[in-house]
């Protein structure tokens, strides 16, 4: 998804808009069943200035954030999707800080690290896994990527990126 920051705030303005926005975009589930009692639909409800699934048979009423990178966050959705963008738009965490008018750098550094983890585990799921076999011709580039402090001393240790493409079949 391709998304500008002023696009995000206008999704953003209140919390019914972004809780739909984020079903639109498949980020919190639009339909649950209940956990409790196995099958009970649940429908969403908005409850003490937040919203929950609540089932119409047994009354659990589970966040709606639960099972989501959102689940058990203390900050302002709006605040946590700003950071978000920021981190997809590899802004440093200072800025962010700045940005979001934070007075510590431990939020923003936790929300980083578990940002990267989330799409670690997204490219794990999502990619194809080998590519090639017999007959067929491989391109493989490696690059290595990394940058002096102030552009002066020594180049920091960095890992090395390996890419491949199969030219058959473009994989």
């Amino acid at each position: 998804m391709n998304i500008t920051h002023r696009e995000l705030v206008g999704k953003t303005v209140n919390l019914a808009e972004t809780i739909k926005w984020l079903q639109e975009i498949e980020v919190i589930p639009v339909l649950k069943n209940c956990i409790k009692c196995l099958g009970g639909h649940m429908r969403l409800i908005e409850y003490k200035n937040t919203f929950r699934w609540k089932c119409k048979a047994c009354s659990t009423a589970p966040s709606i954030f639960k099972d989501t990178i959102f689940f058990n966050n203390k900050l302002d959705l709006a605040r946590l999707l700003d950071l978000a963008y920021y981190w997809s738009q590899d802004l440093n965490q200072q800025k962010v800080m700045h940005e979001l008018k934070f007075s510590g750098h431990k939020t923003i550094s936790k929300w980083y690290n578990k940002l990267q983890k989330l799409s670690y585990i997204i490219l794990k799921e999502n990619s194809r896994g080998r590519i090639g076999g017999p007959g067929h011709v491989i391109e493989i580039d490696e690059s290595k990527f990394s940058k002096r402090k102030y552009n002066v001393g020594r180049i920091p240790r960095s890992p090395w990126v390996v890419g491949g493409i199969d030219i058959n079949t473009r994989e």
